[in-house]
Formats: structure tokens, sequence, C-alpha cells
């Protein structure tokens, strides 16, 4: 018996709806990255993704999700290696997901204090833009928003850490680091109080007027 033909279209609707819903395999290799995050799994979705950025062919459409981008920075958090390479190898793939991007752009932080070397040599290899780079290395996560003191105190640890990588090739990515970290000290610092002797002068100044 013949299906009636809007009874078709609607199965046939429902059908691609489910495809859509279903992970592609690059969501799928992302996970089973995060769950397990060892170097076999890494290779994978870091092939995956490569295929996705280099070549401007995304076999596999799908984007990492904002719950999958929460998840690598649990493990960025962790200065796991693995997680901080397929971040920056994802530049691409996690900028076109604003909420995505935003969340991970703060958690670089640990990795920059502990290897900024690394940090910079990874992102220079990977083609992470140095606008990007740098603008990670000035972001500070969300749990800090309203200690600026604390905020003051991991900005410092890492111009301190990044002050210290001499490579010729990733000085400019390094110096517009430092001047992103310089230009958020600067807004987060208060203006000091002048001295007595200072303030007699002005007080001075003021009179005179």
């Amino acid at each position: 018996m013949k299906m009636p033909i809007a009874a078709a279209c609607l199965a046939m609707g429902l059908v691609a709806a489910s495809a859509q819903a279903q992970p592609t395999q690059l969501n799928l290799d992302w996970r089973a990255f995060l769950a397990t995050p060892t170097p076999e799994h890494f290779e994978t979705v870091y092939g995956d993704v490569k295929a996705c950025t280099d070549h401007d062919a995304c076999v596999h459409p799908s984007r990492p999700t904002i719950q999958d981008a929460d998840q690598l920075t649990v493990l960025m958090s962790q200065n796991n290696v693995l997680a901080v390479r397929l971040a920056i190898a994802s530049y691409a793939l996690l900028s076109e997901n604003s909420t995505a991007y935003d969340d991970v752009l703060p958690n670089y932080g640990p990795y920059i204090r502990a290897f900024p070397r690394q940090y910079l040599r990874t992102a220079h290899d990977e083609g992470m833009p140095n606008d990007a780079v740098a603008a990670a290395a000035a972001a500070t996560p969300d749990h800090m928003n309203d200690d600026y003191a604390k905020q003051l105190r991991e900005l410092t640890a890492r111009r301190t850490a990044l002050r210290k990588v001499k490579d010729a090739d990733l000085a400019v990515a390094r110096d517009l680091c430092l001047a992103n970290i310089e230009h958020m000290i600067s807004a987060l610092t208060p203006p000091k109080a002048p001295d007595k002797k200072t303030a007699g002068k002005l007080a001075a100044a003021k009179r005179t007027v």
C-alpha cells in the first residue's frame, strides 16, 4: 500500500531531522578525547580538526559545542598539554561559536604561567593569529571578575613568565602578549595617592589659584 504523499514527506522530514541531531564524527572524536584524553584520542580528533581548518573543506561540518568547550577548559586548567594544543589547533572552529570561544579564551592562564615558551611555540606552529594569542594571554576567567587583586596577581605572574621567552621567531607574539597584559594591569591598578610632600605642593598650588 502506498503511503500518502503528506505522510511520506513528514517521514522524510523526521529522518532528516534525526540525522541532523546525531553527532558527526568530529563531535564523537572530540568527546572521546574529553572523556579519555589519551594521545591516541588526541591524534584522532586532531586529524579531524586539521582536515576542517587546513583544507577549508570540513568533512564533518559539526563544531565543538559550548558543553565541549566547558569540558575542555577543565583539562586546560589542569595544564593538560594535549588539551591546550587541541584548543589552539581548534581556534578557527571555536571562533565560529562566540560563546564556546569566550569560554576557552580565558583558560590558557595556568599553562602560560607554567610553560610560556611552549604556549607561544604551539600557537606559532598551529598558525593561531598573534592577536588571538595576545588576547588569550590577557584574559582572566570569570571567577576572578570581582577580585581585582587576584586578577593583578594572575596577570603579573603571566607577564613574568612571558618575559623569559627569548626566541627570536616568537618575539612579535610575546611582545603583543606583554602589551595586552600591561594594558590590563594598568586598568586594574588604582592610582597611587600622592605622598605628603607632593600633597603639600598640590595644596599650595590650589591656594595660589
